[in-house]
């Protein structure tokens, strides 16, 4: 009951910077993103056709509009299209969808960070910081897939942590790790980065326990019949399992190490702040370095190694889900289109959150909490400059004014 009240005070503080970044933004934002699952959505509702009249690239105006929707994979658009069923209008559909994602995602860092074993004052404090993010309340007041994309990764971390706990009593989580790994996909292409570490997870499982043979297989067959078909079908029209982002470019090594460094400031303290020393930097600093000489005494003492302990493999398994969704990330930003890495980062920041709390909870006893509340109090006014700032106007509002 103590945790439910923690969850649910930062629920209802999630429910209140939704609203408050609704009416900033004037919600729904869209992007050029947007507009391109909106019109997919549209032309399922009017035609039953997975296709789009929204051109990004030549290639998608080289026969005639409609084409195939290739670019994005489909279950964005096919949510949209299933909310809208009851009357909603598609806009308020695609945007209730990444509400609901980055309220879920509140949700999941409580779930994740509780079987980690971090405490409830110290997870509502790193709770807090995904609530007061930026980023994730922009893309939340948007028709886009990134919030709803990172509760789905949340969940697949979830699922392993409590496969690990059950150890091998619940043998229905394998089939569901797999399915996770696969809508993640279907939302996301950048979901293929967490099926290697989802397909390894349930042959590890097997390979501990080879009664699982049933369910392992039927996780890595749940996995393959979300993922295949898409692939097969963006080859039939485009010649290519990618789809229409085979575009050859990206970053150089050295402009991405430093895109990613700056992505990376922006993703934690704010996506309007530029980086310069100030007052709350400097409270940040202070408090990180006080956890870190809190750190030394207890990793002397026995008792302070003894509590300073993840469940058996979690520390693990969740550092390779972390490293193996930057890495990918990583990958196709030097090797394809994609930009603004702040966004590409932010499904991994909440679970990176989640263990933060449980690594310093051994910490936070008594006036040590001091630390971790700085530390959040430093991102969160930072963060404030960033929603006080505004939002860059629709793109289409460029375009009339230009």
């Amino acid at each position: 009951m103590h945790n439910r009240l923690w969850i649910a005070a930062c629920l209802l503080a999630g429910t209140g910077a939704l609203w408050f970044s609704a009416r900033r933004m004037a919600a729904p934002y869209l992007t050029n993103d947007g507009y391109h699952y909106l019109d997919a959505a549209s032309n399922l509702a009017r035609s039953a056709c997975l296709c789009t009249r929204v051109a990004h690239y030549d290639e998608e105006v080289t026969g005639r509009l409609p084409v195939p929707l290739t670019r994005f994979p489909p279950g964005y658009p096919l949510l949209i299209f299933a909310l809208s069923s009851v009357g909603l209008p598609l806009e308020t559909a695609g945007w209730l969808i990444s509400a609901l994602g980055f309220l879920a995602t509140i949700w999941l860092i409580w779930d994740v960070g509780l079987m980690l074993g971090a405490r409830p004052p110290v997870l509502a404090a790193v709770a807090l910081l995904w609530i007061s993010n930026s980023e994730a309340l922009s893309l939340a007041s948007s028709v886009a897939t990134e919030d709803v994309f990172t509760a789905v990764l949340m969940a697949l971390a979830a699922l392993m942590l409590r496969d690990m706990r059950a150890a091998g009593r619940r043998p229905w989580l394998l089939p569901a790790i797999g399915a996770a790994a696969g809508v993640g996909y279907w939302i996301r292409y950048a979901g293929l980065f967490l099926v290697p570490v989802a397909a390894i997870y349930i042959v590890w499982r097997w390979w501990r326990d080879r009664a699982m043979l049933p369910w392992a297989a039927a996780g890595l067959l749940a996995a393959g019949l979300l993922i295949v078909p898409i692939q097969i079908r963006n080859i039939v029209y485009t010649g290519s399992w990618r789809g229409w982002t085979v575009k050859a470019g990206g970053y150089k090594f050295g402009a991405f190490l430093g895109a990613a460094a700056k992505s990376s400031y922006h993703l934690v303290f704010g996506s309007a702040v530029p980086a310069r020393p100030d007052i709350w930097i400097g409270l940040f600093a202070l408090s990180l370095l006080l956890l870190c000489l809190f750190a030394i005494p207890a990793l002397r003492s026995a008792p302070g190694r003894a509590a300073w302990k993840f469940p058996p493999g979690a520390s693990a398994w969740m550092g390779l889900l972390a490293v193996a969704y930057l890495a990918g990330v990583a990958l196709a930003a030097l090797t394809s289109i994609y930009s603004g890495l702040a966004r590409y980062f932010m499904p991994v920041y909440p679970l990176l959150l989640a263990c933060f709390a449980a690594a310093v909870s051994p910490l936070a006893v008594g006036k040590r909490y001091a630390a971790v509340a700085i530390m959040a109090l430093a991102v969160v006014v930072i963060q404030g400059r960033s929603l006080a700032i505004g939002p860059t106007p629709p793109r289409h509002v460029i375009v009339r004014e230009t």
